[in-house]
């Protein structure tokens, strides 16, 4: 059911490649300082790659609506996985390709029993803004 009886949601701004390492339960304060001791290895059970930001989070979860998503990525190998990730979400989206930059990405540290650190990199997505709109991009926009 859609809740627009005309038009997509834009959901436009931030869009980020989001990694997070899964790490079995266990003691959360042992695992931070296997984290940052010098030459220790230590073991996630998976990594889950998603797409996160406004655009990712908001954009995707309204994806069952008419939605069109918009955002920026560099021309580097991380713009080409959110392209790629985006693809397979089979939404409409406009991403801008800026020449020289490099895509926005976080990883996730979510260790037992701490609240989540997060290692970001601001990129190309937090240079969208105002003027990266176009009166185009609001035709057939409901919302």
């Amino acid at each position: 059911m859609h809740f627009l009886t005309e038009g997509h949601i834009l959901v436009a701004g931030s869009l980020v490649l989001d990694i997070l390492p899964r790490f079995a339960s266990g003691d959360g304060d042992a695992i931070a300082r296997d984290l940052l001791a010098q030459g220790r290895l230590t073991e996630s059970s998976e990594f889950v790659i998603y797409l996160g930001g406004a655009v990712g989070n908001t954009g995707l979860a309204l994806k069952r609506q008419p939605v069109r998503l918009m955002s920026k990525v560099g021309d580097d190998r991380v713009g080409a996985i959110v392209q790629s990730l985006l693809a397979d979400e089979r939404v409409e989206s406009s991403l801008t390709v800026v020449s020289g930059m490099r895509s926005t990405a976080s990883i996730a540290l979510a260790i037992p029993g701490r609240d989540k650190s997060t290692i970001h990199l601001r990129g190309a997505a937090q240079s969208f803004g105002a003027g990266d709109f176009t009166a185009e991009v609001f035709h057939d926009t409901g919302l």
